[in-house]
């Protein structure tokens, strides 16, 4: 690896810190995940919850039997545990996209004919998507923040020695590092690949949804409001029942429908114009619900002393709002 490293580093002289994590962890035959050493388990280096036991998997297995169509797409399945618990909980369509073909091997063997492995995000998707500990994974650029200006942390060759250089951040990297206010001097990580990667999976999910005619939401129990704003952000009304979730997300908005006869609810949203449903989803961005948040705030007032002196009792252990 180190001369994989110094033939990488000789002409340019450096290297980004995302370029030597991609080589480090991912290149074939020699990366850390590409290589056939043991990772996981007992015998490996450290130890995700699928490989303590079976409760994680199984615990997945009682949401995911909610999810129609039973097909599942897991991104990154490791050693094959969690796989195997979710096959021996559920009877589905299974799917794996590895990029380690040492990997890929494993679950082969640990999983046989009961997976299909695929090498890219199918162009339609239906069905549960999994990355357990997979974004941990990707490359990240780290980037330092000083008085010079914003500069870009990489790997270098010194008296035979990989050491830390630095340059100055330019393009997305510069672009996404000036938009985080931090003090100075600071040092982090951006993942520019995880995000590019969840922007796929995202608009594949908005897809699937803008194909569909209503998104029914049929539990009376679950509050998740943000995939009723996916959906609506998609062109798609609302059935739900009358319940907190639904009612705190749509209210009395034309947007969906929210009936105690769940078919009903779905037969009237039909009449729902989509683009009413994109408008309302809009106003609904995270800097719309953080200026919301911040709106709902209230002072905290001592309760035995007037508002005048607040400011000299903010820790004292009794407060009211």
């Amino acid at each position: 690896m180190l001369a994989r490293l110094a033939k990488e580093i000789e002409q340019p002289g450096w290297i980004s810190f995302a370029r030597y994590m991609q080589l480090v962890l991912h290149e074939p035959g020699i990366g850390y995940y590409a290589a056939g050493a043991q990772k996981f388990g007992r015998g490996g280096d450290f130890v995700t919850a699928p490989e303590l036991g079976r409760l994680f998997g199984r615990t997945l297995a009682r949401q995911l039997r909610e999810i129609p169509g039973k097909r599942i797409l897991e991104l990154g399945a490791g050693s094959g545990a969690l796989a195997q618990t979710l096959l021996g909980e559920l009877t589905c369509e299974y799917l794996i996209l590895e990029t380690s073909a040492a990997l890929r091997e494993r679950q082969r063997a640990r999983l046989g004919n009961r997976v299909q492995f695929i090498d890219r995000l199918p162009p339609r998707w239906a069905g549960a998507v999994i990355a357990n500990e997979v974004v941990d994974a990707m490359p990240v650029h780290a980037v330092a923040w000083t008085e010079r200006g914003v500069m870009e942390r990489g790997v270098s060759f010194r008296d035979g020695k990989l050491v830390w250089a630095e340059k100055p951040a330019s393009g997305d990297l510069l672009e996404e590092a000036r938009a985080i206010k931090v003090p100075t001097p600071y040092q982090s990580e951006i993942n520019l690949v995880a995000r590019a990667w969840m922007r796929t999976l995202g608009e594949r999910l908005a897809e699937v949804y803008a194909a569909a005619d209503v998104f029914a939401f049929p539990s009376r129990t679950d509050t998740f409001g943000l995939v009723l704003l996916e959906a609506l952000a998609s062109g798609l009304p609302i059935a739900a029942f009358p319940v907190s979730g639904p009612l705190d997300v749509i209210g009395d908005a034309p947007v969906g429908v929210l009936d105690e006869d769940l078919r009903a609810a779905c037969l009237a949203a039909l009449n729902i114009p989509r683009g009413i449903c994109v408008e309302f989803a809009a106003k609904h961005t995270w800097e719309a619900s953080g200026r919301a948040f911040l709106d709902n705030m209230a002072p905290i007032r001592h309760a035995d002393v007037p508002d005048e002196a607040i400011d000299l009792v903010t820790d004292h252990p009794r407060f009211v709002t």
